[in-house]
């Protein structure tokens, strides 16, 4: 299983051909109906579920990254899940802390 996520970093908000995933190892991929919220310039999963993070916010996926729904907003960079928590990186190199979701929570 695979997720990769991109986009248009000057055209945050478009969400046309920015995530695809694969459940064959890479050998195919599959551009998804319902991506995150736009430009995405991170994603990580973790315990089975997936987050992708970028100029407009966060979203999450609890199905492999089929679908996705919004978690937070606002402008983030990169991320590190690691102990129940979620880091993420902010604008002007401040962190901001979420609890990390379970396939229970979706």
């Amino acid at each position: 299983i695979g997720v990769v996520v991109g986009g248009n970093y000057l055209d945050p908000d478009l969400k046309l051909n920015t995530t695809f995933t694969t459940k064959d190892g890479g050998e195919t991929w599959m551009n998804i109906e319902n991506p995150p919220r736009g430009y995405r310039s991170c994603v990580i999963e973790h315990d089975g579920v997936f987050y992708a993070c970028g100029q407009t916010g966060i979203d999450v996926s609890f199905n492999n990254g089929d679908d996705w729904a919004d978690f937070a907003n606002g402008p983030f960079f990169a991320m590190k899940a690691h102990q129940g928590k979620l880091f993420v990186s902010t604008v002007y190199g401040e962190l901001k802390i979420f609890n990390l979701l379970t396939k229970e929570d979706e």
